[in-house]
């Protein structure tokens, strides 16, 4: 619950992709309670409700921002916010919000359960020769995305929350950064991993944990993890 809350604020003025709907009550439930804990303090100190009124002008912009992610996690344009201005638009609003989102990458982005489900839908996702072939996979072994298997072709692929990643996560996927590192072809034909600066490491079987920034040769069978064990990746 607090990591959803620490998401939405960490997504402050993002208004593009989706929230699921696990995240979005969420970060509201806590926000509430931040809400009433501090107009107790106001009354208390009788600070005439100043610390309240603070906290909802810097809450603002993330809610809002988070209702529109939520309406385009159902398919809805997150333009439909307007519907508060006419009062009885916020039944509607607020019935979209407690639906299940779209199952699967809709116009707005990727499944925030599951991320993309394979990489042909990856945003500019175009099928090379050496992808049909699929002379060498990378198969997520643990983690959300867990059972999918990512053919490496010619270009490098990116793991991470980012939308524009590859192998995109759903943003509450714990120890993933959004652009975590990456696996591509060395001048020699060799399979590279490299760390982007991550925050928590990406660790390879035998090695341990990348240097940032650092390519390293990869041997089929070995695995490597995003963060910890929890998101993990085989070379097959």
């Amino acid at each position: 619950m607090i990591e959803a809350y620490c998401n939405t604020f960490r997504n402050y003025a993002n208004f593009s992709g989706r929230t699921s709907r696990k995240e979005f009550w969420s970060f509201f439930l806590v926000q509430m309670l931040i809400g009433i804990a501090l107009s107790i303090v106001d009354g208390g100190f009788l600070t005439g409700g100043i610390l309240y009124w603070i906290y909802c002008l810097a809450s603002m912009i993330p809610a809002l921002a988070a209702q529109c992610r939520r309406l385009h996690d159902t398919g809805h344009s997150g333009w439909l916010l307007l519907l508060y201005f006419t009062g009885i638009g916020a039944i509607p609003l607020i019935i979209w919000m407690v639906q299940q989102g779209t199952e699967g990458s809709n116009k707005y982005g990727p499944d925030p359960n599951r991320g993309y489900g394979s990489i042909s839908e990856q945003p500019g996702y175009r099928a090379r020769p050496a992808d049909r072939a699929g002379a060498v996979n990378v198969a997520c072994i643990a983690g959300s995305l867990s059972g999918r298997v990512y053919p490496i072709g010619g270009n490098e692929i990116v793991f991470g929350r980012d939308r524009s990643a590859w192998v995109c996560f759903p943003d509450n996927e714990p120890g993933v950064s959004r652009v975590h590192c990456k696996l591509f072809r060395g001048s020699n034909g060799q399979i590279m991993l490299m760390d982007c600066s991550s925050t928590y490491g990406t660790y390879l079987s035998g090695v341990g944990r990348l240097p940032p920034q650092q390519p390293t040769v990869v041997q089929k069978n070995a695995t490597f993890y995003l963060g910890s064990k929890k998101v993990g990746f085989r070379l097959q």
